[in-house]
């Protein structure tokens, strides 16, 4: 997505980013509402961290998740507010707050499109490591400090999260041990103890930064994203520590993903990244995955609220094909997706792998399988 270089400005302090030598922030606004004002010190030497953030019609949440960045710990950041067709005024609050801290950038994208909005800003970024946050997620103010803390020797330090209900309550994420390990592909979808995922992890620049989002994907761009990365290799660590709160939508799940549209989005993800698996050399170690993904659609289309066009029935035909064999089948069950998931995953995968997709989808829609 094409930005002009008016969009990609520092807006709020001067284009000599005087910003970035201070060396003295003001800390404030716990990610709960306690007040933590203070200075943070850092040396004029330390690394500048770039935090991408895609905002669309982000208007509820925005000040809040950019209050517990400008608030951090450690203070030598830009936060780079990637304002992709917003209709609900997020565009005058991205700039609003960048008026009020010179470390905020705002760059804008003419389509809504969260992988564009965090492409211009990986073109836009400045940062020596980076890291990616939602619109509507919270992070602690320690949050950075944390990570770099963990940075040496490494070219992605992982996050942990809490995953909380937008409407109340806390819902405690899978807990991973601490590691220091080479980043794999298996590595992305949990398969291990790492289960790298995308927020709150902190990357180097000089080994992830030349990567960008497939903006031909709707849906998984963060999981493809992550396969790019682990194609590349590196070393990932993780010290076990929650920084990161990931506030799960109010919109039911079921309405967001279980549609027809889901289904060709899921088959385009998987073809791509069994690319990248294959170019890796790890193209027999996908047919698990290959697999995993297959139920994926299948879970989705016994859940459809509509009738299947046959256009997605032929997408889905076709993608049993490649997907539904005998050797992703056996491998899925010893992976810990499955494992992990008990009996209710065996039992779906063994309706799915013989095809009785018609009683899968009788039992799915008569029961919590």
């Amino acid at each position: 997505m094409q930005n002009t270089e008016e969009d990609k400005t520092l807006v709020g302090s001067n284009a000599d980013g005087a910003a970035e030598e201070r060396t003295n922030a003001v800390c404030s606004d716990n990610v709960y509402g306690a007040s933590v004002t203070g200075q943070c010190s850092v040396a004029a030497d330390s690394p500048l961290v770039s935090v991408v953030i895609p905002v669309h019609n982000a208007s509820a949440t925005l000040e809040k998740c950019v209050a517990g960045l400008t608030g951090q710990t450690y203070g030598r950041l830009e936060i780079l507010l990637a304002e992709n067709a917003s209709t609900d005024g997020s565009a005058e609050l991205c700039r609003a707050i960048a008026a009020r801290d010179g470390r905020v950038r705002v760059m804008t994208t003419e389509t809504a499109s969260v992988s564009a909005a965090r492409n211009a800003a990986l073109d836009a970024m400045r940062g020596e490591y980076f890291v990616f946050v939602d619109a509507d997620d919270l992070v602690e103010p320690q949050m950075l400090e944390t990570l770099l803390a963990e940075a040496g020797g490494a070219d992605m330090v992982m996050s942990y999260m809490d995953r909380v209900p937008l409407g109340g309550g806390l819902r405690t994420g899978r807990e991973y041990e601490p590691t220091d390990v080479k980043f794999g592909l298996e590595d992305v979808l949990g398969d291990t103890k790492t289960g790298v995922g995308m927020l709150g992890t902190l990357f180097r620049a000089s080994v992830y930064g030349g990567l960008r989002f497939n903006e031909a994907l709707r849906f998984n761009e963060d999981v493809l994203y992550m396969f790019g990365c682990a194609a590349l290799g590196g070393r990932v660590r993780s010290n076990g520590m929650r920084v990161y709160h990931y506030m799960i939508p109010s919109v039911p799940y079921s309405v967001k993903y279980y549609n027809s549209d889901y289904i060709p989005g899921l088959i385009r993800f998987t073809e791509k990244a069994r690319e990248l698996f294959t170019a890796a050399g790890k193209g027999d170690e996908f047919a698990a995955y290959a697999f995993y993904y297959y139920c994926g659609a299948v879970r989705a289309a016994a859940r459809c609220e509509k009738k299947l066009t046959p256009e997605t029935r032929s997408l889905l035909r076709s993608f049993a094909s490649v997907a539904n064999t005998k050797e992703g089948y056996k491998a899925y069950l010893r992976t810990s997706l499955c494992r992990t998931k008990g009996i209710k995953a065996r039992v779906e995968a063994w309706l799915i792998r013989r095809g009785l997709n018609a009683l899968y989808r009788f039992i799915v829609r008569r029961t919590k399988l």
